[in-house]
């Protein structure tokens, strides 16, 4: 009975032992990660238009976060990057790329987007890129370089706002129709597509129209105006919504 008794107690002894030590390298380890060596306390920025206090201002609230287990986000192994980078984003300074540098610092890489549309509602316009995505605040243009969207449709920076496949058709077919000295300078979603072109005259596509179908609506538009419509003058709209048909309308000048 005294060997079980004596058995009994070491192992008791044992696991407190255990108990402690692991208490022990838990305080050390979150002890650690407080270590104001690893807070990130500098942030660079590539683009020299960019505010770094607006930066900082817009990540205020993250850095001074806790992670589930009470542990900073600021800490460079816990700073969440791609939250920081959605923030930026939906703040509307741009898109982003944030790397970490060990042991404090975080790089802002601002990537150069190409913007292919314009989208204006009541007092805020928004560039959108080529995937249909709007990614940063625009200025109001009288007189827009680029093709403005009338949609009715709620916008949210970072999320798909004319989808991917019109968009990549908008993009391929007025490169073809510049060939036709063409531009488009407003495109109309609903039922169907309505592109206003820089003669101010509009083309209706169906809203199946995809990549594809670019370089062969050009194609018909190209044989429409050497066979029947030579002079686009007073060229109101064309309709091209169906396949092998094209439908037009004069102006008539009073």
């Amino acid at each position: 009975m005294k060997i079980v008794y004596y058995n009994q107690e070491k192992k008791h002894r044992n696991w407190v032992k255990i108990a402690i030590l692991c208490a022990t390298t838990v305080a050390v380890l979150w002890s650690f990660f407080w270590l104001p060596y690893f807070r990130i306390s500098q942030i660079k920025i590539n683009d020299p238009l960019v505010d770094r206090g607006e930066i900082e201002e817009k990540l205020s609230s993250l850095l001074a976060s806790f992670t589930k287990f009470y542990l900073p986000k600021n800490n460079y192994f816990f700073f969440p990057k791609e939250a920081a980078e959605k923030i930026i984003l939906e703040s509307g300074i741009g898109v982003a790329n944030i790397q970490k540098k060990f042991p404090n610092k975080i790089l802002v890489d601002f990537k150069e987007i190409k913007p292919k549309f314009l989208y204006c509602k009541e007092d805020s316009c928004f560039y959108i890129d080529k995937n249909g995505v709007p990614y940063e605040s625009a200025p109001f243009f009288s007189n827009s370089p680029i093709p403005v969207l009338e949609v009715n449709k709620d916008i949210k920076l970072g999320e798909i706002f004319l989808e991917t496949r019109i968009a990549n058709f908008l993009i391929e077919f007025e490169k073809e129709i510049q060939k036709l000295g063409l531009k488009l300078k407003q495109v109309k979603i609903d039922q169907d597509i309505r592109l206003i072109t820089s003669e101010d005259w509009y083309l209706i596509l169906s809203l199946k129209s995809d990549m594809e179908d670019a370089q062969n609506i050009a194609k018909k538009l190209t044989l429409l105006f050497e066979r029947t419509i030579k002079d686009r003058t007073n060229l109101e709209y064309i309709d091209m919504r169906f396949p092998n048909k094209a439908f037009y309308k004069i102006r008539i000048e009073i």
